[in-house]
């Protein structure tokens, strides 16, 4: 009888990771093994599915407080983008986005970033029309410029034609800035334009 205590059961291991394991010679049960887990990956679907979940509930709660509603998504979307790109908690973006761009990442990761830091930006524009003084008016114009920084350095990244001319196109953005809010990030453009024509060099 398959309940009897004299029943015994056999297993080995298949190709392809399992057992299958026959129960006294009548049922067979296949049993997936424990796979490893990656610590690293499952805190960034952690991460992910909490960014989504606040987006959501931004979005919600748009039509009751649409002015609130863009200041969330421009914090959300920065902080989003950064957490495809693995800054360290506290990192200032700029210098977080050059050290990884120099250290070498994922162009998935870039570009999920790109998208992000674009919406930011977008979020930004926005916030910057609500301006009720010239003092309002710059400091949301610095974002701007911090924002475009980082995206220059983002798109440099990118293995497509388009990547490092949409980084020129930023960066004289930047440093055209009428009110000379590009000077100060003037040397780390430089620097970028430097990359992108060894790059170039490179590829030739």
């Amino acid at each position: 009888m398959v309940g009897s205590d004299t029943n015994q059961t056999a297993c080995e291991s298949s190709h392809d990771g399992e057992t299958l394991c026959t129960f006294a010679g009548i049922v067979p049960l296949r049993t997936q093994l424990p796979q490893p887990t990656d610590p690293a990956k499952d805190k960034r679907k952690a991460m992910a599915n909490d960014f989504e979940a606040r987006h959501a509930a931004i979005v919600e709660g748009r039509a009751s407080d649409p002015e609130r509603a863009v200041y969330q998504l421009r914090a959300l979307e920065e902080q989003w983008a950064a957490s495809f790109l693995g800054l360290s908690e506290g990192e200032a973006l700029i210098a977080g986005v050059r050290r990884r761009v120099i250290e070498g990442i994922a162009e998935e990761r870039v570009l999920s970033a790109i998208a992000h830091l674009e919406e930011a930006l977008s979020q930004q524009w926005t916030l910057g029309t609500w301006s009720s003084g010239a003092g309002e008016g710059l400091a949301s114009i610095a974002e701007v410029r911090r924002l475009q920084v980082a995206l220059a350095w983002l798109h440099g990244a990118r293995t497509d034609p388009e990547g490092p001319a949409h980084a020129l196109s930023l960066i004289a953005q930047v440093l055209e800035d009428p009110n000379g809010q590009g000077g100060r990030y003037a040397a780390m453009l430089k620097e970028l334009e430097q990359k992108l024509d060894g790059d170039s060099d490179d590829a030739a």
